[in-house]
């Protein structure tokens, strides 16, 4: 198989070290490859990505700090504020991950932006009209039962299949969706059709990679997220009292607090998005890899 170049990290230039890609790994050895390649370059990742790092940190905590501190539903104009920074966070985080992508395929980050943001609209799209029509029919279901305990089970019934659903769905969306990122010839059609049944044929293979980096992923976040997450809660619990008639227990200053944390939080996560998106290029890689030996064999076969 031939190996594919990388570029480089420094300047954009292609160099004469490779990455294989089109090699066959377990889900271990894509995570550990994954983590191994962002280790070895952190110097070189670190210089080109901080100051986009920094933006969406920056972003995110304002988004955060404004989220925690107006938590009136009867303010119209806290409701726009908290729509616009949870905007301007979904931007930032897509320009973010294009310029990781930019070290996969050579496009620069504003190419890799308008394809994420385009698999992005197209899949949440489809899986908020799944979530509504399963919603509705299990709401309508239930009513005809005449029975009042039949819409609170009707309710749940219709949550656990969207998850479900969601698990079947995006796990496969692993490899189609960077195959729509790595090759130019792929079309969003294919994101959600050929692409998406070969990646269904490695089910197993890409669910169990995901699931052990989700635990990795997890518990790192649920450390450096955690002093962000009590804030969080105390607040939420402070509102919840007020909306009841108690008086509020929070501090009225808090939002530059809780914009530090989560600033400080999601720059440290920053990075441990490069390596979910190089776990995913080698799940790729494995997933190509695997197809072309089958191919190969069944031809020589006839």
């Amino acid at each position: 198989m031939e190996e594919k170049k990388i570029y480089d990290m420094t300047d954009g230039t292609v160099e004469s070290r490779y990455v294989q890609e089109l090699k066959d790994r377990s889900y271990v050895n894509c995570l550990t490859t994954a983590y191994h390649n962002v280790v070895d370059n952190f110097k070189s990742l670190f210089d080109q990505v901080w100051k986009l790092a920094l933006v969406y940190a920056v972003i995110f905590g304002i988004t955060m700090a404004v989220r925690y501190t107006t938590l009136s539903v009867d303010k119209p104009f806290d409701m726009l504020l908290n729509l616009l920074t949870s905007a301007a966070t979904v931007v930032a985080g897509i320009v973010y991950v294009g310029k990781i992508f930019e070290f996969l395929n050579g496009h620069d980050f504003k190419y890799n932006s308008k394809k994420i943001l385009t698999i992005g609209v197209v899949c949440y799209a489809i899986a908020i009209a799944f979530f509504m029509a399963v919603m509705i029919g299990a709401i309508f279901l239930a009513l005809g039962t005449r029975n009042p305990m039949a819409i609170y089970v009707a309710i749940w019934g219709a949550v656990l299949v969207w998850v479900v659903f969601l698990i079947v769905w995006c796990t496969p969306l692993c490899y189609s969706g960077t195959k729509f990122m790595m090759d130019d010839n792929a079309h969003l059609i294919h994101v959600l059709g050929k692409d998406w049944k070969k990646g269904f044929k490695h089910f197993g293979f890409i669910f169990a990679t995901l699931f052990l980096e989700s635990i990795v992923i997890g518990v790192i976040n649920l450390l450096i997220f955690s002093p962000l997450i009590v804030i969080a809660v105390a607040c939420l619990e402070s509102y919840h009292g007020a909306n009841m008639g108690d008086p509020m227990t929070m501090p009225s200053s808090l939002f530059l607090p809780i914009c530090l944390l989560a600033i400080i939080s999601m720059f440290v996560n920053c990075f441990l998005i490069i390596w979910q998106a190089f776990t995913y290029y080698y799940i790729y890689g494995t997933i190509e890899t695997r197809d072309y030996e089958t191919n190969e064999a069944e031809s020589l076969v006839h």
